[in-house]
C-alpha cells in the first residue's frame, strides 16, 4: 500500500490518475441517449444529479492533488480546480446539446457539476486543518 501511496503522491502518478479518470469521464459524458437506456432500472428521483456530484467532487480531487504535487500554493490549486473543472462541465453540457444524439443541454447538470467541485472544496478546507492535543485548529502545535 505505501508503494501505491507514493506513485500517487508523485506529479506523474497523480496526473495519471485524474488523466485516466478525466478520460473515462468525457466517455460517459458522451455516451448517446440510446446508451444510457440500461440505466433507467434505477428509479431513485434525480440519481444522475447525485453521479455528476460524485463525478466532480472525484475529480476536483484528484486534480487538485495532482496541482499540490507541482505548486506550492494550496489556494491556487484549489481556484485552478474550480476554474477549469467548472469550465469542463459547461462545456460537456454544449457537447451534448450540439454533438450528441438524444442528449440535452440541462443547467441542473451544471448545478450538481459545481456542487460536486464545492463539496470538494469545502471537505479540503475542513479536513486541511490540523487539530491539536487541546482540540485547537490551525494554530501552531509547538
Amino acid at each position: 500500500m505505501d508503494f501505491i501511496k507514493s506513485i500517487f503522491n508523485r506529479p506523474l502518478g497523480a496526473f495519471c490518475s485524474f488523466f485516466l479518470f478525466f478520460c473515462i469521464t468525457v466517455y460517459l459524458f458522451t455516451l448517446p441517449k440510446t446508451s444510457l437506456q440500461q440505466f433507467y432500472w434505477i428509479t431513485i428521483p434525480h440519481f444522475d444529479k447525485l453521479v455528476h456530484i460524485f463525478i466532480f467532487f472525484l475529480l476536483f480531487y484528484l486534480f487538485t492533488h495532482f496541482l499540490r504535487t507541482i505548486i506550492q500554493s494550496k489556494s491556487s490549486a484549489l481556484i485552478i480546480s474550480l476554474v477549469f473543472l467548472s469550465a469542463y462541465g459547461i462545456t460537456i453540457e454544449f457537447i451534448q446539446e450540439k454533438f450528441i444524439v438524444g442528449r440535452s443541454f440541462e443547467l441542473e447538470d451544471i448545478i450538481a457539476d459545481l456542487s460536486g467541485c464545492l463539496l470538494g472544496l469545502m471537505i479540503t478546507f475542513i479536513g486541511g486543518k490540523k487539530i491539536g492535543p487541546d482540540r485547537n485548529r490551525g494554530r501552531n502545535q509547538n
